[in-house]
């Protein structure tokens, strides 16, 4: 008997009989654009879809964590007035110590030729995550700039194939609040080696002032700029918490957009494109993978890899293991997104199969897999591949692929 889920839309039925099939996508996932009753996903039906909405709470109030249209999560400057937190809310206090960044400039806060960040290296997103303890929550707040030009920056091949995408994202600040409102402590990140001082710069009001020190997102807590940013923080839904740090660009998806676009303005990119070399291409050009895999093998022993007209692409652009770890181009166990180049003019629709190639013998589950690509307008297009359940393999080089 034809039912919800087998993959084959029904016709035959009228759009009022409670059998009726908008669409049939065949999988038990509810963050696509079929969700689990076979209706199209409209903004309104509490399923955020992903790459689509980054909010859908089922209301049309525009004054709460997600605006009715679904496009935005509520933040200061949209035009609406939150209703729906108080002094006692977690959420209020989350609001109450964002910090604000003095950013590079050209004059106070100058680093070497580095054009300001008014002009490379923007602040895009800041969001929050929330840490319950025993009398205490710690609030956690996360920067997102639209490039890195220090650090693994220099190596733009390696942001790609490891973390599928050429933004910075840091934690920056951390702020322990006590459950009857009084800040017990502050924490900025000074280094890359995990050393977090207690903060004893200046205050404003209730947000401490944070300096941008580096260009790969390192943080000091004096000193001035000509540019500050006062983002207010984004509340992210808990599938924006539940995935790669990566998923939070789509807190904001025109931050796809921005960075894709000073990839090309800073030249950054091959003037023409070769998905056989590891140098980067525009990013239009690649299939963004978000997976989240458990292997039983240590190390960066996994790439993505996608098949265009019987040709197989990969991530690490089938290059060797690398000398040097943090420069490597594949990934390990774990929730990672990653990038695959793919030759100029691919869509979704000449996506064949997409893969999670282990490399040696293992064991291995995959349970969540999401693939997009960028429009023409580099924002995220609204046609994903997605997978997810427990898909184990075992063997020598195992595959997990998955056909759309």
């Amino acid at each position: 008997l034809a039912v919800c889920g087998d993959d084959v839309r029904r016709t035959d039925l009228g759009s009022s009989h409670p059998s009726y099939e908008e669409c049939d996508d065949g999988n038990t996932i509810d963050t696509d654009s079929c969700v689990n009753e076979c209706d199209n996903a409209v903004c309104g039906d509490t399923h955020v879809w992903a790459g689509a909405e980054p909010c859908d709470d089922g209301n049309s109030s525009n004054t709460d964590a997600c605006l009715n249209d679904c496009a935005a999560v509520a933040s200061c400057g949209d035009g609406f007035i939150r209703a729906d937190l108080s002094s006692g809310d977690p959420d209020y206090e989350a609001m109450r110590y964002a910090p604000r960044l003095l950013g590079i400039d050209t004059k106070l806060n100058a680093l070497g030729i580095h054009r300001g960040n008014a002009a490379s290296d923007v602040p895009l997103i800041m969001y929050v995550r929330s840490h319950p303890g025993a009398g205490q929550t710690t609030y956690e707040y996360v920067m997102i700039w639209s490039n890195e030009d220090g650090g693994t920056g220099f190596f733009p091949e390696v942001l790609m194939s490891q973390w599928g995408r050429p933004h910075d994202i840091e934690s920056i600040l951390e702020v322990d609040v006590a459950d009857s409102g009084e800040v017990l402590a502050m924490r900025y990140r000074v280094d890359e080696n995990g050393t977090w001082p207690a903060f004893a710069g200046a205050i404003e009001g209730t947000h401490p002032l944070l300096r941008t020190s580096s260009q790969n997102g390192l943080i000091a807590d004096d000193g001035d700029s000509t540019l500050r940013f006062a983002l207010a923080p984004y509340i992210p839904s808990q599938f924006i918490l539940d995935g790669t740090r990566e998923r939070a660009l789509m807190l904001d998806p025109v931050s796809y957009a921005v960075g894709a676009k000073e990839m090309i303005r800073e030249y950054k990119v091959e003037g023409t494109a070769n998905p056989d070399t590891p140098r980067i291409s525009d990013l239009r050009n690649y299939l963004f993978v978000e997976m989240d895999i458990d292997v039983d093998l240590s190390g960066r022993v996994l790439r993505a890899a996608a098949d265009v007209a019987a040709t197989t692409y990969a991530s690490d652009h089938f290059q060797p293991p690398a000398f040097i770890d943090s420069l490597a181009l594949r990934v390990g166990s774990g929730k990672h997104q990653v990038a695959i180049e793919l030759p100029p003019g691919t869509t979704m629709a000449d996506i064949e199969q997409v893969e999670i190639q282990g490399l040696g013998t293992m064991t291995g589950t995959l349970n969540y897999l999401d693939a997009f690509m960028l429009g023409s307008d580099f924002m995220p297009g609204p046609v994903h591949i997605n997978f997810s359940g427990a898909m184990t393999l075992s063997g020598y080089v195992p595959t997990w692929t998955i056909v759309p």
